[in-house]
Protein backbone atom coordinates (compact mmCIF):
# COMPACT_ATOMS: atom_id res chain seq x y z
CA UNK A 1 0.00 0.00 0.00
CA UNK A 2 1.33 3.48 -1.26
CA UNK A 3 2.04 5.98 1.78
CA UNK A 4 0.85 9.97 1.20
CA UNK A 5 3.54 11.80 -0.57
CA UNK A 6 4.32 13.90 2.54
CA UNK A 7 3.87 11.15 5.29
CA UNK A 8 8.16 11.40 6.20
CA UNK A 9 10.05 14.85 6.29
CA UNK A 10 11.15 15.93 2.90
CA UNK A 11 14.89 16.49 1.72
CA UNK A 12 13.34 18.47 -1.36
CA UNK A 13 14.95 21.58 -0.17
CA UNK A 14 18.46 20.28 -0.05
CA UNK A 15 18.61 18.43 -3.25
CA UNK A 16 17.22 21.57 -5.01
CA UNK A 17 20.18 23.47 -2.93
CA UNK A 18 22.48 20.88 -4.19
CA UNK A 19 21.05 21.15 -7.95
CA UNK A 20 21.77 24.69 -8.08
CA UNK A 21 25.50 24.39 -6.41
CA UNK A 22 26.38 21.73 -9.13
CA UNK A 23 24.57 24.15 -12.11
CA UNK A 24 25.85 26.86 -10.90
CA UNK A 25 30.06 25.39 -10.05
CA UNK A 26 29.51 24.15 -14.04
CA UNK A 27 28.35 27.57 -14.94
CA UNK A 28 31.48 29.24 -13.45
CA UNK A 29 34.22 27.06 -14.80
CA UNK A 30 32.73 28.19 -18.18
CA UNK A 31 33.28 31.96 -18.40
CA UNK A 32 33.07 34.34 -21.41
CA UNK A 33 35.45 37.01 -22.34
CA UNK A 34 32.22 39.60 -21.09
CA UNK A 35 33.45 39.15 -17.52
CA UNK A 36 29.83 38.90 -16.44
CA UNK A 37 28.80 36.01 -14.15
CA UNK A 38 26.46 33.48 -14.93
CA UNK A 39 22.45 33.58 -14.03
CA UNK A 40 20.17 31.06 -12.72
CA UNK A 41 16.81 31.30 -11.99
CA UNK A 42 15.08 28.83 -11.18
CA UNK A 43 13.48 26.44 -9.69
CA UNK A 44 9.83 26.21 -10.79
CA UNK A 45 7.35 23.38 -9.97
CA UNK A 46 5.38 21.57 -12.32
CA UNK A 47 3.44 18.85 -10.41
CA UNK A 48 3.82 15.01 -9.54
CA UNK A 49 4.65 12.54 -12.24
CA UNK A 50 3.74 9.28 -10.61
CA UNK A 51 0.70 9.97 -8.34
CA UNK A 52 0.98 6.35 -6.77
CA UNK A 53 5.12 6.93 -5.51
CA UNK A 54 5.02 7.68 -1.40
CA UNK A 55 7.83 10.18 -2.57
CA UNK A 56 7.52 13.65 -3.05
CA UNK A 57 8.33 15.16 -6.26
CA UNK A 58 9.39 18.28 -8.16
CA UNK A 59 9.74 19.10 -11.50
CA UNK A 60 10.47 22.43 -13.17
CA UNK A 61 13.02 24.45 -14.97
CA UNK A 62 16.53 26.08 -14.08
CA UNK A 63 17.87 28.62 -16.74
CA UNK A 64 21.52 28.89 -17.11
CA UNK A 65 22.55 32.33 -19.17
CA UNK A 66 25.30 35.25 -19.51
CA UNK A 67 28.71 33.27 -20.37
CA UNK A 68 27.42 29.76 -20.85
CA UNK A 69 28.56 29.35 -23.89
CA UNK A 70 32.75 30.09 -23.83
CA UNK A 71 32.69 32.91 -25.79
CA UNK A 72 29.75 33.54 -27.73
CA UNK A 73 27.13 35.78 -25.98
CA UNK A 74 23.05 35.96 -25.84
CA UNK A 75 22.51 32.27 -25.37
CA UNK A 76 20.66 30.57 -22.58
CA UNK A 77 19.88 26.90 -21.85
CA UNK A 78 16.80 25.70 -19.88
CA UNK A 79 17.36 22.39 -18.79
CA UNK A 80 13.71 20.68 -17.08
CA UNK A 81 14.60 18.42 -14.41
CA UNK A 82 13.07 16.47 -12.35
CA UNK A 83 13.27 15.45 -8.66
CA UNK A 84 11.99 12.45 -7.32
CA UNK A 85 12.31 11.47 -3.64
CA UNK A 86 12.87 7.69 -2.40
CA UNK A 87 10.14 5.83 -1.36
CA UNK A 88 12.04 4.25 1.61
CA UNK A 89 14.28 6.85 4.10
CA UNK A 90 14.47 9.40 1.99
CA UNK A 91 16.81 11.74 4.35
CA UNK A 92 19.70 8.76 4.48
CA UNK A 93 18.96 7.17 1.01
CA UNK A 94 21.85 8.09 -1.57
CA UNK A 95 20.83 10.45 -4.44
CA UNK A 96 21.66 9.84 -8.09
CA UNK A 97 21.72 12.09 -11.22
CA UNK A 98 20.42 10.51 -14.80
CA UNK A 99 21.63 12.44 -17.61
CA UNK A 100 20.07 10.70 -20.70
CA UNK A 101 20.69 13.25 -23.42
CA UNK A 102 21.22 12.00 -27.02
CA UNK A 103 19.16 12.36 -29.91
CA UNK A 104 15.68 12.67 -28.45
CA UNK A 105 17.33 10.86 -25.43
CA UNK A 106 15.17 12.50 -22.36
CA UNK A 107 15.63 11.76 -18.81
CA UNK A 108 12.22 12.13 -17.95
CA UNK A 109 10.83 9.35 -20.75
CA UNK A 110 13.33 6.85 -18.88
CA UNK A 111 12.07 8.25 -15.19
CA UNK A 112 8.61 7.54 -16.84
CA UNK A 113 9.13 4.61 -18.42
CA UNK A 114 12.09 2.34 -17.42
CA UNK A 115 13.87 3.41 -13.61
CA UNK A 116 11.14 5.81 -11.97
CA UNK A 117 8.56 5.02 -9.78
CA UNK A 118 5.79 4.68 -12.10
CA UNK A 119 4.97 2.49 -15.44
CA UNK A 120 2.17 2.67 -17.65
CA UNK A 121 -0.55 -0.18 -17.71
CA UNK A 122 0.05 -2.50 -21.30
CA UNK A 123 -2.93 -0.98 -22.61
CA UNK A 124 -1.35 2.44 -21.91
CA UNK A 125 -4.53 3.86 -19.64
CA UNK A 126 -3.49 3.87 -16.27
CA UNK A 127 0.01 3.95 -14.14
CA UNK A 128 1.28 1.54 -11.76
CA UNK A 129 3.66 1.32 -9.57
CA UNK A 130 7.32 0.11 -11.10
CA UNK A 131 8.34 -3.20 -8.64
CA UNK A 132 12.33 -2.29 -10.28
CA UNK A 133 11.86 1.60 -9.50
CA UNK A 134 15.69 2.71 -8.67
CA UNK A 135 13.61 5.01 -6.66
CA UNK A 136 12.69 2.83 -4.17
CA UNK A 137 15.86 3.35 -2.11
CA UNK A 138 17.94 6.26 -3.82
CA UNK A 139 16.42 9.86 -4.47
CA UNK A 140 16.65 11.08 -7.78
CA UNK A 141 17.49 14.09 -10.11
CA UNK A 142 16.37 13.69 -13.50
CA UNK A 143 17.97 16.34 -15.98
CA UNK A 144 17.01 16.61 -20.23
CA UNK A 145 20.69 17.32 -21.67
CA UNK A 146 21.83 18.60 -23.90
CA UNK A 147 19.90 22.19 -24.29
CA UNK A 148 17.49 21.07 -26.97
CA UNK A 149 16.77 17.14 -25.62
CA UNK A 150 13.67 16.18 -24.09
CA UNK A 151 11.95 19.64 -22.62
CA UNK A 152 14.88 21.16 -22.22
CA UNK A 153 15.56 24.78 -24.62
CA UNK A 154 18.47 25.77 -25.98
CA UNK A 155 20.82 25.96 -29.15
CA UNK A 156 22.32 22.86 -30.55
CA UNK A 157 25.44 22.38 -30.03
CA UNK A 158 28.17 20.80 -33.22
CA UNK A 159 30.18 18.54 -30.44
CA UNK A 160 30.66 16.65 -27.58
CA UNK A 161 33.04 19.07 -26.39
CA UNK A 162 30.42 22.07 -26.51
CA UNK A 163 27.59 19.78 -25.11
CA UNK A 164 30.25 19.29 -21.72
CA UNK A 165 31.18 22.94 -21.59
CA UNK A 166 27.43 24.15 -21.56
CA UNK A 167 26.05 21.48 -19.05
Amino acid sequence: MAMPAQSFPTIMPTILSSLHALLLVMVSACQDDRNSPPSLRGPQNGGVLCPLSPGAQHFGYITLSAGINCGSSGLYYRYFYGIIEADKSPQTSPTFLYIGGGLGGSSIGTATHLHGPCTMDPKGKTQLLNPYSWTENANSIWVDAPGPTGFSLGPIEPGLVEVVANL
